[in-house]
Formats: structure tokens, C-alpha cells, sequence
């Protein structure tokens, strides 16, 4: 059973508020609507504004939601953002369109996102060691 939206909104808003006090960048309140509510997942987008589905906001406690936005909020914080963001522009132009990426840009890519989530992960302990 989902918690209704409104529900979900307001617990990460109250996550989302005790996360910020502890980091220098915006980002928006969190809205669930954006992506399906039957996926697990969580994503930043340009405007940085941060997602995460109703589904994931049911199976994880207030301290695992913390941990998902803290790992978001360092991704807009990545000296590689835009670098990243062009790296999954490639991938979703190259699916969308057929068109091959060539070895060397698909090692470029690869790496590229390893170490955005590497960095990710270790940003967010540091955010979470603040609040």
C-alpha cells in the first residue's frame, strides 16, 4: 500500500529541510509525481530539483530517505555535473537514435559515470555527517 501523496511529500519535505540546513547549494522540495510511482529510484534533475518515488519513500525509514537525498544533493554539487549530464545526453541520444558510441567515448562515459556516483556517495557521507 502506497502512502498517499501528500503524506509522502510532507516526510520528505521535513527530511529535505534537515538536510539543507547542513549544505551550501539549493535544490528544490522534493516531488514524487515526476517519475512512476511503481519504480524504486531517486534522480536529480536540472533544475535541481530531486525525486524520489512514493515506492521507495515506503520501504526505506527516515535515515535511509536522508541517505538517497544526501547522495542526490552531492550530485549537484559534482565539479563533473556537466560533464555527466552531456556523458547521459550520448547514451540517451545513441538509444533514441540508433547511433553507435565508439569504444573510446563508451570507456569515457563509463568512467565518467563511475566516478560521479563514487563522488556521490562519498559527499553524502559528509552531508550526513553534519546534521
Amino acid at each position: 500500500m502506497l502512502i498517499p501523496a501528500e503524506a509522502s511529500k510532507d516526510r520528505l519535505r521535513k527530511i529535505a529541510d534537515r538536510l539543507r540546513a547542513n549544505v551550501d547549494i539549493f535544490f528544490t522540495a522534493c516531488s514524487v509525481e515526476r517519475i512512476f510511482d511503481s519504480e524504486l529510484g531517486a534522480c536529480v534533475y536540472h533544475d535541481s530539483s530531486i525525486c524520489i518515488t512514493r515506492r521507495f519513500i515506503n520501504i526505506l525509514d527516515d535515515d535511509e530517505l536522508a541517505a538517497i537525498l544526501a547522495h542526490e544533493i552531492a550530485h549537484l554539487q559534482s565539479p563533473t555535473r556537466k560533464e555527466s549530464i552531456a556523458a547521459l545526453a550520448d547514451i540517451s541520444s545513441s538509444q533514441v537514435f540508433g547511433w553507435k558510441l565508439g569504444p573510446e567515448r563508451k570507456r569515457a562515459v563509463k568512467k565518467l559515470l563511475h566516478t560521479e556516483e563514487f563522488y556521490a556517495d562519498a559527499m553524502a557521507v559528509e552531508i550526513l555527517q553534519k546534521v
